[in-house]
């Protein structure tokens, strides 16, 4: 994916409890109701036993009492037999994603820069880019498509313009230390723009608008997935030709929260089918085409072989 940030010149509440659906690796199945924990019954013994030991100490650690801990623990075992719905405190749920990606490679400020940023998102109220996107995070290291432990650098600067190489890292560390550059450099000549190249899937950009705006800083974030991820068709089509490409704008305010506007190019984001799925629902009209180009209100048909398609923003012809 590619990435243009510029900036010129809040923090989430954090006290909800949250249901999730926690990922499971390669060979395991979502149970398709939305917002849950699923089990690891059925992942291979060697990597159940190295994330429950994972998961069982990060609980432990976490900032919630002993017998917050020990319930925690417990219902690890519970969950794992029975896949129940279960409501987390979002503190215990970042530490269980931080151990998660820990396990799979990634440093601390790594697994909890993608970490802090999956539970926030649910917590901002867009399950679409929250923890449903773990599963994929663990599919693309374990593909190769992301390194975990890579560091972002830069490899151009000419005055406030910056090309910043993600080394296949986590999109969210790439994104949030373009803004950071951007920041930076705004502070210094009045306006930037660093670009960002190579990395994973980016999350929600309305994180890194609030991120510029937190800083006192207007902001402009534009994402073309043109290298993959293909799932929108062009006006009046039905075949996948391009991506859903978000935009993303922000800017502080004299209240308490930045002004943030955060969209897809298209009918909806990706994640937010994938969400309708897992809970089972339909779709509202106009947001899907299936293969043959009908109007589709299944979200399955998205995932279908072959494929239906998003529709792009403003809907049908």
């Amino acid at each position: 994916m590619c990435y243009w940030l510029s900036c010129f010149c809040g923090s989430w509440p954090n006290t909800y409890c949250v249901k999730h659906l926690l990922p499971r690796s390669a060979g395991l199945e979502w149970d398709g109701r939305g917002h849950q924990f699923a089990a690891f019954a059925r992942a291979p013994r060697a990597f159940r036993k190295r994330v429950k030991n994972r998961v069982c100490a990060a609980a432990t650690r976490c900032r919630e009492s002993i017998e917050t801990a020990t319930q925690a623990r417990s219902n690890y075992s519970t969950l794992a037999r029975k896949h129940r719905v279960d409501t987390y405190p979002p503190v215990w749920l970042r530490e269980v994603v931080r151990a998660i990606f820990s396990s799979a490679g990634a440093g601390p400020r790594h697994a909890g820069i993608v970490a802090d940023h999956l539970v926030d998102a649910d917590l901002a109220g867009h399950a679409s880019h929250g923890v449903l996107r773990v599963s994929q995070y663990i599919s693309a290291i374990e593909n190769g498509e992301v390194e975990p432990a890579a560091e972002p650098k830069i490899v151009d600067r000419h005055g406030g313009v910056t090309v910043l190489d993600g080394c296949s890292a986590f999109g969210q560390v790439a994104a949030g230390d373009a803004m950071d550059i951007a920041i930076g450099l705004a502070r210094e000549g009045g306006i930037a723009a660093v670009t960002v190249r190579n990395c994973g899937h980016s999350g929600r950009l309305g994180a890194y608008a609030q991120q510029a705006a937190s800083a006192g800083m207007i902001s402009l974030i534009m994402v073309n997935a043109g290298g993959g991820g293909q799932s929108v068709t062009p006006f009046g089509g039905r075949a996948r030709r391009l991506a859903t490409n978000p935009l993303a704008m922000g800017a502080p305010t004299d209240g308490a929260f930045p002004l943030v506007l955060d969209f897809a190019t298209s009918m909806a984001p990706e994640g937010k089918i994938r969400d309708y799925a897992r809970r089972g629902e339909r779709l509202p009209e106009g947001w899907l085409v299936d293969a043959a180009g009908a109007p589709s209100t299944r979200p399955d048909d998205l995932y279908a072989d072959p494929g239906g398609a998003i529709l792009p923003l403003g809907g049908p012809v």
